[in-house]
Order: C-alpha cells, then structure tokens, then sequence
C-alpha cells in the first residue's frame, strides 16, 4: 500500500510540473473612450472636442514647454481583474522636425466633459507617466505599452467608481511646437483604443495586439514546487530500489 502511495504522489507530482509549466491566459477586451479633448495653452478658455486630439510641446531652448494635452475616459468592464492594458491611437499627423516623447498620465478627478473642459479647468495628473511613446507619422500606430503602474492604476479604477481617466502629455520634446496628433473617439474604426486583458492572475503569456495578454501568479510556483517534490521522491525511491538489490 505504501509503494502504491508513493507511485501516485510520483505520477501526480509529474502532472504538476506539467500543468504548471502551461500558460493559462486572461481574456482580451477593446474599450474605446467615452469622452475626449484636447487642451491647448495658447486656448486657455476654449474646449476642443473635435475630429482629432492633439499633443504638442515646443522646446526651441531650455526645457520642453507643455503647449497641448489629450484627455480620454474610459468605462471600465466589471467583472475580471485587469491584467494588462495597452492603448493605441492612430496618428493623423506629426510635425516633420523636431522629437516628442510622450507620457500617458492616471487621471483621479473623472468630472471634467468634453464639451465644456478647457485648459484654465483641465483635471491635474495623480500619478507620473504610466506608460510613454513616441512620435508617430501619419497613418502609423501611437501605442503605448502595458506597464505594471498603467494596469495598477486601472485596476485600482474598476474597483473604484469604474471609470478611467487618461491624460497624453509631453514629457521631453527638440524643436519649436513639435505636434502629434490622432483621432478622436469620433474616428469610428480608428477611434482610440484601450486593450485590456481581463481574467484570474494565473495566467503566464504576454502579447501586445490580437493575441493574448496575462501575467503570471503565485500559484504556478507552487505547483512547480509540488511537482519538483513528487519527482525527487519518486527519483529517491528508484535510487533506493537499485542499492538493496545490489
């Protein structure tokens, strides 16, 4: 009986490690926003809801002046647990001198409209650059990446009041009013994209686009563990087996 015992600790200890080893993957969803913006410093007064938002900085000398921002809001799903996020925009223009790097800020205020927010009553950013990107020619993809900070902090907003709010600024930029552009959530198939991956923290596999995206948990070591155990067992038996014989 006790031989039995342990082969079945061995074999399960094996499956284990096998099971273990698989990824098991979160579900992928596609938000878009529910409201958008651009404010602009040189419009202090003025709300921009338009075709299109806009980020721009300008830094002929010294440090790189923010001169424009892009506001997004999203409704978060209820249900799964955010496990990634990755947004992506589809840039409409791009200044063809100077360089932009962008950030993509945490918002905590979700009060301001569309219609009505300017530059003189935009929401101030929570956090520091969740994510950042690159500037983007016209036609290509802006995409800012998942981060652990940019699926914390919407993570933290689901389980909140479940609404996003997201803030696109200038974090270092060359040049005199070097601007990106993108389309807005009136942009239909190319309106701006929030891809998030939702599910059980068991999940293994990260993937950007059209796939999937997870992260691993707790509980995909310790079956290793289980698995690593059943094995030396079963090894510690066998070598046990061949010494008495000998």
């Amino acid at each position: 009986m006790k031989r039995l015992c342990k082969q079945i600790l061995a074999g399960l200890g094996i499956w284990l490690v096998i099971i273990g080893s698989t990824p098991l993957v979160a579900a992928q969803t596609t938000i878009t926003p529910s409201e958008d913006a651009t404010v602009i410093l040189t419009q202090p007064n003025t709300s921009n809801n338009g075709a299109a938002l806009s980020i721009q900085g300008q830094k002929p000398f010294g440090t790189c002046q923010v001169t424009a921002i892009a506001l997004l809001k999203f409704n978060l799903p209820a249900g799964d647990e955010i496990v990634g996020a990755t947004l992506r925009l589809l840039s409409t223009f791009a200044s063809s001198s100077g360089s932009l790097t962008m950030g993509l800020y945490g918002i905590g205020d979700d009060t301001w409209q569309e219609g009505s927010v300017t530059w003189n009553t935009k929401p101030a950013f929570t956090t520091g650059p969740l994510s950042t990107a690159s500037l983007q020619p016209a036609g290509q993809e802006l995409v800012f990446p998942s981060t652990p900070s940019l699926t914390a902090f919407l993570e933290t907003q689901r389980t909140g009041d479940g609404v996003a709010s997201l803030g696109i600024a200038p974090t270092d930029c060359e040049g005199f009013s070097v601007t990106q552009s993108v389309t807005s959530r009136e942009g239909g198939d190319s309106a701006p994209q929030l891809i998030l991956a939702v599910g059980t923290p068991t999940a293994v596999s990260i993937t950007q686009f059209g796939g999937k995206v997870s992260r691993p948990s707790m509980g995909l070591p310790f079956l290793g563990l289980m698995g690593a155990m059943g094995i030396s067992l079963w090894w510690w038996r066998k070598r046990s087996r061949s010494r008495s014989k000998a």
